[in-house]
């Protein structure tokens, strides 16, 4: 991959002064059917050594787009804020939008780029990351992201003569960026190079290929980024090869378009609904169970570990009531509760995943979600709202978002409220007759009810699926508010001390 590289590569002045405007018409009018259809973002990864010219880039993409619409990301040093967060948590943070081109310096590839350079990981800790991103770029391309990456390639000779000019201020053209001032001595540099060519061949991939640029000539350079730019903008603007067609619901009597009608079983069959918990018992129980949490959550060792709470269930079974009676046992500072609804204007021109990871919390403190990234798989697959393909893709997607939060120190408690049918129309019919219950009813929950099967369907492959040793879901017997408030807070309990007796 990195072989032509070595090739000299030139382009005279003259020719690139000849052809700089029609390219840059060029750019201008992909861009402005990007901006206008706000369909899919454009992520410019700019990477290589120090003194390649990354900067150069940089305000070379800006001297030739609409600055209005284009967006950087440059990541340095870690600060406190991401320290205490998931590795991938400030890439999410700044995601641009649908229509806008992002410019990311210092990428995901930096961090696993320096700790191998530095002998922090072995090849297998290394490549395990590098699958990671893989997935996670497949993950950003199927949720409308076009990824430009390029690694910009001078002799290692060449980069730190720049290096040198730039840091005396010889050279301030060169608009030096330093990523890899922990990459000094000759060896490492030259280690560096080799783990940067590995990198290069294990996340190639057919929906994004590393681009090596030869940056020696900046006239060149320049030439060729804005041909790959110009070609990543068209992608992005191409129609879809086929127009989504929303799923129907799923039968409650089919497990796949393809299999034989079969009789199917839920999950939910195996709960025992008619376990409670009397008034004496609750009162007794909950003040116990949070006053534990609350000791757990102020300990030491708790500072180190971040909890996310999924709250999941069918509607009016109680998830609200047992959030209260989780928050009632929190330090107000310590935790945030996000009710989820319906993406907005601003959610909907990103990935999915985008408005949950930007909610997370940091390490010493507690997310409460009411409703989630489970939406995907229940009410959009249910109710149609996303493809077959979109929601298929789900399970693997928040297994590996689950998965990113388990390995950075998170734990994630979920839980499903399980209720009867007769329960829930018991309630609506409750909430009803109530003042200020009325709120919570609309006519779109009567009108699920009719849809109960599916959702018990999507339900049971939603727990198969994404029930994971990292992240198991917690059935909830439900009818009993007081059983569930007190099980869920057990739980949550149990859950916080196994996780710091393992640590």
């Amino acid at each position: 991959m990195f072989d032509s590289a070595l090739l000299e590569h030139k382009l005279d002045k003259k020719t690139f002064k000849e052809m700089e405007p029609k390219l840059r018409d060029d750019l201008l009018d992909q861009q402005f059917e990007l901006v206008q259809q706000k369909r899919r973002t454009v992520l410019v990864l700019v990477n290589g050594p120090d003194g390649s010219g990354k900067g150069a880039v940089t305000n070379l993409i800006y001297r030739w787009l609409d600055a209005r619409h284009v967006k950087t990301l440059a990541y340095e040093r870690v600060n406190d804020e991401e320290r205490r967060r998931p590795p991938l948590w400030k890439y999410w943070r700044d995601m641009p939008a649908h229509g806008e081109v992002g410019v990311v310096l210092g990428s995901w590839y930096h961090m696993a780029l320096l700790a191998h350079a530095g002998g922090l990981i072995d090849t297998f800790a290394f490549e395990h990351a590098l699958n990671q991103i893989n997935r996670f770029e497949a993950m950003l391309h199927s949720e409308g992201v076009e990824l430009l990456k390029l690694w910009l390639y001078v002799p290692p000779e060449e980069a730190a003569r720049r290096r040198e000019k730039a840091r005396k201020g010889i050279d301030i053209d060169q608009s030096l960026i330093i990523e890899w001032d922990a990459v000094s001595k000759p060896k490492q540099r030259q280690k560096f190079q080799e783990i940067a060519q590995n990198l290069a061949y294990l996340t190639s991939t057919a929906n994004a290929p590393w681009n090596v640029v030869p940056a020696s000539d900046p006239d060149y350079r320049a030439a060729a980024i804005g041909g790959l730019l110009l070609d990543a903008l068209k992608r992005a603007n191409r129609p879809d090869p086929t127009v989504p067609v929303p799923s129907e619901a799923p039968s409650a009597a089919t497990i796949s378009t393809t299999a034989p009608a079969v009789p199917r079983v839920s999950i939910l069959s195996s709960l025992d609904l008619t376990k409670a918990l009397d008034k004496h018992d609750y009162d007794e129980e909950l003040p116990k169970a949070q006053h534990r949490l609350r000791e757990l959550v102020h300990s030491k060792a708790f500072q180190n570990l971040g909890v996310v709470c999924v709250f999941e269930g069918n509607d009016a079974a109680g998830k609200g009531g047992a959030i209260m009676r989780l928050r009632q046992a929190l330090d107000p500072r310590r935790f945030a509760v996000h009710p989820v609804a319906a993406p907005s204007d601003e959610e909907r021109v990103r990935p999915y995943l985008w408005r949950f990871w930007r909610n997370l919390p940091a390490r010493g403190h507690i997310g409460i979600f009411d409703r989630s990234w489970y939406g995907r798989v229940l009410v959009e697959r249910v109710e149609g709202f996303c493809t077959e393909a979109d929601w298929r893709r789900a399970y693997d997607e928040i297994n590996d978002f689950e998965s990113e939060l388990h390995q950075s120190d998170f734990l994630v408690v979920k839980f499903w409220l399980a209720i009867s049918q007769d329960e829930q129309k018991r309630r609506f019919e409750e909430r009803e007759q109530t003042t200020f219950k009325r709120f919570k009813l609309t006519p779109e929950d009567w009108r699920n009810r009719d849809k109960w099967p599916a959702y018990e369907v999507a339900i049971t492959d939603m727990v198969d699926r994404t029930s994971t040793t990292y992240a198991p879901w917690t059935l909830v017997e439900a009818e009993n508010k007081h059983y569930a408030r007190v099980k869920v807070l057990k739980t949550v309990v149990s859950r916080i001390e196994q996780a710091l007796e393992d640590r």
